[in-house]
């Protein structure tokens, strides 16, 4: 059977498990014996191929369909223990080829949604000397954060796997709300002496776009037991970067529940702006840079892991006692609302630790977050910044591919604006009013400029003299409270 040439051509069955792979699909495809029709399949390409099982499973409802065709992949991928030992072996000689043996792997067996990835739009821009990247994205849905908040209520969850990340995973079927997950394949680690593991993103944001993941179903924290692990990868994979996202709804992830980090090969944005300002802090060992960028970022150099990670905790404490009320910044013992988004990256011996400090607090003016996306920007984001966009690489929901098309031809103002698209009211009379020959560079203009703005309504430090001024202060008195 051709399935099987491709899984020994492109994800490196052996012979001998082609054989039992052989056997296991026959009754997929509802025959007990070799025929000369068991898949009409006429080159070996996963495009190809997957278009041969849609057509084949066609008759199936569409999740039982998915569902087919993950395990089919499965059954022609080398197991998860084969997988690991490629993987470590790999490794031994290049930590960045391991890498690409994973991803090629998750690629071709369709887990990485590689054909879906491509259609997203993508463009890098300039924003007032800021460095940004957009993505529509075409295959991730979008959320609110009422939705992401529900998260955290829901720690005991009755179904199985208990959420998308848990490794229980690896295997499974898929329900109607659970995707299947068949054709996963995940790299156990350890981080400080404790069991994680790697995999890639389904529909990556960037190049070689991880998720490492908890192996035990908690929920998302920031502690010195949680940040070690992060120094701990850049050890194990110096070519990586490694981030978490904050542990409180609004400014953090999407999934809160089960405690996992980002990763990937690649240089963000934010990594690419100027200092703006340097503190030394010689009781740490370490560097404070004060980075130029649109929100609240600063970066600890270190060439001590154990220095960078009692700087960083000190920090972080310091940081969650903070309070001004007459900059917005509201927070309590009781009521707790600073966080921050933390990333870590090992340029040569030292670590470059990225911190950006966040605070979750709402108000009636601000009920989605006073540093969360404001009203006027939700036709383009309304989800939380997480650590990928308030680094400056932004997730846009795929709904605006259709709608920026729509709103082109509505430059002319005789043309009603249609009530689906009056959430982008602001932009369409922006267009109207400085009537542009290139309607689609201005909106997308629009955009860039959208972007840049949310991540200024995310800086907790505003870049007045006065926030500026306290944000120096809060600096220094690390020193103080040392």
């Amino acid at each position: 059977m051709q399935l099987i040439q491709y899984g020994v051509d492109h994800l490196g069955l052996s012979s001998l498990d082609g054989l039992l792979a052989y056997n296991q699909l026959l009754p997929l495809f509802e025959t007990h014996s070799p025929t000369k029709k068991d898949i009409a399949m006429s080159f070996f390409t996963l495009r190809a191929l997957k278009s041969e099982l849609s057509t084949h499973f066609n008759h199936l409802e569409p999740f039982k369909k998915e569902s087919m065709i993950h395990q089919i992949f499965h059954l022609i991928t080398p197991s998860p223990s084969q997988v690991n030992a490629s993987f470590w072996k790999l490794y031994e000689t290049d930590k960045k080829k391991c890498f690409d043996y994973l991803l090629s792997l998750q690629i071709a067996n369709d887990y990485v949604k590689q054909s879906a990835i491509d259609n997203n739009i993508k463009w890098a821009t300039t924003v007032e000397g800021y460095p940004l990247e957009i993505t529509i994205n075409v295959s991730k849905p979008e959320k609110k954060n009422s939705e992401t908040a529900k998260l955290l209520t829901t720690l005991v969850n009755q179904t199985y796997p208990q959420c998308l990340l848990c490794k229980e995973n690896i295997g499974f079927y898929g329900t109607v709300t659970h995707p299947s997950r068949q054709n996963l394949r995940v790299i156990d680690l350890t981080l400080d002496n404790q069991p994680w593991f790697l995999q890639f993103s389904p529909y990556a944001y960037f190049p070689y776009h991880s998720i490492v993941i908890n192996e035990t179903h908690t929920k998302m924290t920031l502690s010195d037991d949680s940040l070690k692990k992060l120094y701990d990868f850049v050890d194990l994979f110096p070519d990586c970067f490694i981030g978490s996202n904050s542990d409180l709804p609004i400014i953090g992830g999407t999934i809160l529940n089960h405690a996992h980090f980002q990763a990937g090969i690649y240089t963000l944005p934010m990594m690419k702006t100027r200092v703006k300002k340097t503190f030394e802090f010689p009781e740490f060992k370490s560097r404070l840079h004060l980075l130029d960028w649109l929100n609240t970022a600063i970066r600890i150099d270190c060439d001590n892991q154990n220095h960078a990670l009692a700087f960083l905790s000190h920090l972080y404490s310091n940081w969650k006692l903070y309070s001004a009320p007459h900059l917005s910044i509201f927070n309590t013992v009781n009521a707790p609302h600073n966080s921050m988004t933390v990333i870590v990256k090992k340029v040569n011996s030292t670590y470059q630790t990225y911190i950006i400090l966040r605070n979750n607090a709402t108000s009636d003016t601000y009920p989605d977050g006073i540093f969360h996306a404001h009203p006027e920007h939700h036709a383009i984001k309304q989800e939380s910044i997480g650590l990928i966009e308030a680094m400056g690489l932004f997730i846009l929901p795929g709904r605006l591919k259709q709608q920026l098309k729509e709103i082109e031809p509505l430059i002319n103002p005789s043309l009603p604006i249609p009530e689906s698209l009056m959430i982008h009211q602001r932009l369409i009379e922006h267009i109207r009013k400085i009537q542009p020959k290139d309607v689609a560079a201005s909106i997308k203009e629009f955009i860039n400029e959208t972007c840049a703005s949310i991540l200024r309504n995310t800086a907790v430090f505003s870049t007045s003299k006065e926030g500026s001024q306290a944000l120096e202060a809060f600096i220094h008195g690390l020193h103080q409270s040392t």
